[in-house]
């Protein structure tokens, strides 16, 4: 959404917003950051952007910011935090209707929505240098956990689930497609980072041992896979499923089709962060 405001010299230039859950909620004009300081207001922003494009109703938005017992002000309560966020975002982004409120934006301008699309981009590549890199690319935009700083909602809660759900399934993705291209030596320390948070992914379990045993480490894929085994027994009471098994029966037996993939032929570099991820530059334009 583009708006009028004045540039240095005084002279009017047009303003691009963007929004950002991957992460702590920002929203960023012309690349500098809007700081929302009040609670409220940034849980609203984040309600209204997993619905954008949507007319959000004002039961629904109640219900979501008071989930135990609205109180009798409840109402006026949100509509002065609709005003506090349109003073920051401009009566033309944050609209008003009888039923509720809708925030016109671009879907383009929200990072939650270019990561899935570049996820579904990369899963629709059938080269895995090409794959691995979308993926990469889409995976680059988060900065920390999904809704980070903002009052969990049932909505916002299932939201942030499933967000993070969809990042390390597409980081195994793209470990499969580095694995196919034969970085076994450069993956086993980002496997280990990613198992030390999500300890019962069989797949990253799996991933590790396959990128240990190519490294030439047949003890200690070994020794990753029974750890594996006696986590899932130890905390949830179950055995590793038939993969994580056979895994581990083939490396035992050295099975060839476990065999290094050979030298790669060009380098592959997992691509920066977007430039506005990168900069660091912010301003506080509102306590709201």
């Amino acid at each position: 959404m583009e708006r009028n405001e004045s540039s240095a010299s005084g002279r009017p230039r047009a303003r691009t917003l963007s929004f950002q859950l991957l992460g702590p909620l920002e929203i960023r004009s012309n690349g500098e950051a809007i700081v929302l300081v009040r609670q409220m207001p940034r849980t609203l922003l984040a309600l209204l952007l997993v619905r954008a494009g949507e007319l959000v109703s004002t039961n629904w938005l109640v219900d979501e910011l008071w989930p135990d017992e609205p109180p009798e002000s409840a109402r006026a309560s949100l509509q002065n935090f609709v005003c506090r966020l349109r003073k920051v975002l401009g009566a033309d982004v944050l609209l008003t209707s009888v039923e509720g409120y809708r925030l016109n934006v671009r879907l383009e301008q929200i990072d939650t929505v270019l990561f899935r699309r570049a996820v579904a981009a990369g899963r629709a590549l059938a080269a895995p240098r090409s794959r691995a890199a979308r993926l990469r690319t889409g995976l680059a935009l988060w900065r920390g956990r999904a809704l980070e700083g903002v009052s969990r909602t049932p909505a916002l809660e299932l939201e942030a689930s499933l967000l993070q759900e969809q990042r390390t399934s597409a980081l195994e993705d793209a470990i499969d497609a580095e694995l196919q291209l034969g970085y076994d030596v450069e993956l086993v320390p980002e496997l280990e980072r990613l198992i030390a948070d999500e300890p019962y992914r069989e797949r990253l379990r799996a991933q590790l041992g396959l990128a240990l045993y190519r490294s030439g480490r047949q003890q200690g894929a070994l020794d990753a896979l029974r750890q594996a085994r006696r986590t899932l027994l130890c905390e949830l009471g179950l055995e590793p499923s038939p993969p994580l098994r056979d895994l581990e029966r083939a490396i035992l037996d050295q099975a060839p089709e476990l065999a290094p993939l050979g030298p790669r032929a060009i380098a592959y570099h997992h691509p920066r962060p977007p430039r506005s991820v990168r900069r660091s530059r912010s301003r506080t334009a509102a306590n709201a």
